[in-house]
């Protein structure tokens, strides 16, 4: 670390001076952040990268506005003598690690919701497994449906008595999931009987519980050929 950035950051890291700065920078001078309502913040975060290596990262100076007890507003500096294009990506990658601290200050459901999405934007593929408890099983779901658009979310809310944690909920999800597999690889050994001709239409059709006009289409939907005699 250059001598330019130590010192900076020392003197930045006075309230007065922080406070200035953001006054000038974003309220045009106007005195809205006093410097009695700044509370210093974690300058050193860690992360772990897709291949699950972990990284360490420094910001310069950061500070909460608070009022009252309230955080406002997260602020932070840093100092660069020359123009530097990754900045804004590192920045973004500071922000993630504040939101993450705050993660384990939640204490109701939102705080399940909060592990959920953050997750999730790390992986795509990620199964739940947060073992907290959830009191309002209905209302969760319910958002989880409606911000995913995954509505085997709500599917679950046929039986929510026994769901009690996000683990309870992947299991039904998995479950459902096996569940629907077997079931179209049932009505795809019915069409292949029919397609070979090895057994009728009207056969088919009724083992499945549908119509033969429903069961064409089916077969027809999913690849399948419809004997041309039974057409």
């Amino acid at each position: 670390m250059g001598e330019k950035d130590i010192t900076e950051k020392i003197l930045e890291d006075y309230n007065d001076i922080f406070s200035d700065i953001v006054n000038v920078l974003l309220f045009d001078g106007e005195q809205r952040v006093e410097e009695n309502s700044l509370v210093n913040v974690a300058v050193h975060s860690q992360y772990k990268d897709d291949k699950d290596k972990l990284h360490e990262q420094e910001r310069d100076v950061a500070k909460y506005w608070k009022e009252r007890d309230i955080e406002i507003a997260l602020y932070g500096i840093e100092n660069q003598t020359e123009i530097e294009r990754r900045m804004p990506l590192r920045i973004f990658g500071y922000e993630g690690a504040s939101y993450r601290m705050q993660i384990d200050k939640f204490t109701s459901d939102f705080r399940i919701v909060a592990n959920f999405f953050s997750n999730k934007r790390k992986n795509r593929d990620y199964v739940p497994d947060d073992t907290t408890t959830i009191k309002h099983v209905d209302e969760l779901l319910k958002l989880l449906s409606a911000m995913t658009g995954d509505y085997r979310y709500n599917k679950i809310l046929a039986n929510r008595e026994e769901v009690k944690n996000m683990c309870d909920v992947a299991q039904r999800l998995e479950d459902r999931g096996m569940q629907k597999g077997l079931i179209e690889g049932g009505n795809q050994m019915i069409y292949s009987l029919v397609q070979d001709k090895i057994i009728s239409s009207e056969i088919g059709a009724q083992r499945l519980g549908i119509t033969v006009e429903k069961l064409k289409a089916n077969m027809v939907n999913t690849g399948f050929k419809y004997p041309d005699n039974e057409e």
